[in-house]
Formats: structure tokens, sequence, C-alpha cells
């Protein structure tokens, strides 16, 4: 049984004159794989710079989007809070000339009131040009 391990085994040693050769095809394959390896093993070494570089791109560029969204959202309550102020200027012309002609329709004198009717309609084509100016924007 266990006589076959001890036994030696003859060893055979083939030599050929002959060289052995590779064909080019077989060459320019071979020289391919080792580059494309080579090239995949860069690309896995590198692929975790740039996934940290996209990630800091990427806040960058949110944090800018948020800044810009900001400061668009502060200009807009500005201006609506200034075209509040204009609307309240121009609701308060429209109600003295209003007033100015009720008291007055009474006892015929409604022809008194040409200054707050002069008032109420420079109000009013401020707001008519600045509504103009922002829509054709």
């Amino acid at each position: 049984m266990g006589a076959s391990n001890s036994k030696s085994e003859k060893v055979y040693v083939y030599a050929t004159d002959v060289p052995i050769g590779f064909t080019p095809q077989l060459k320019e394959k071979l020289v391919d794989e080792a580059a494309a390896m080579q090239q995949q093993q860069q690309q896995q070494k590198q692929q975790p710079a740039i996934d940290s570089d996209a990630a800091g791109l990427e806040d960058k560029v949110d944090a800018r989007v948020a800044r810009e969204l900001a400061r668009i959202l502060e200009k807009r309550e500005i201006d609506e809070a200034n075209a509040r102020d204009r609307h309240a200027a121009a609701l308060a012309a429209r109600d003295r000339a209003a007033s100015c002609l009720r008291d007055n329709a009474a006892n015929a004198r409604a022809l008194d009131c040409w200054r707050e009717v002069a008032d109420f309609r420079a109000a009013a084509a401020t707001l008519e040009r600045q509504f103009a100016a922002a829509s054709s924007k």
C-alpha cells in the first residue's frame, strides 16, 4: 500500500532542436491584454480621487446655487416691499381723490378736487410705467 510512495519515479526530459515560436497575432494579443490590465489598475487607483473631486465639486456647485437663490429671493422680497409701498401711495391718492369728490359732490364743487385727481393720475401713470418696465425684462 504505502510502497508506491517510497519508489522513485523515472524523470523523462524531452529535448528538441526546433525553437518554439509565437505568431505575431498572439504576441500582439498578449501585449494588448497586459496594457489593458495595467490601464485598468491605474483607473482603479485613480477612481477614489476622481470620486472625491466630483463630490467636492458637487458641494461647491450646491453652495453656489444656494447663495444665488438666497440672493434672488432677497431681491424679490425687497422689490415686493417697494411695490407694496408704491401701491399704498397710489391707493392713498385714489382714496383722497374719491373722498374729495364725495365731499364736494353735494355742493357742486367737484372741480375743487383737481389736485387730488392729478396726484392720483400721476401715481397710476408711475405704476403703469414700472409694470411695463418690469414685464419687458
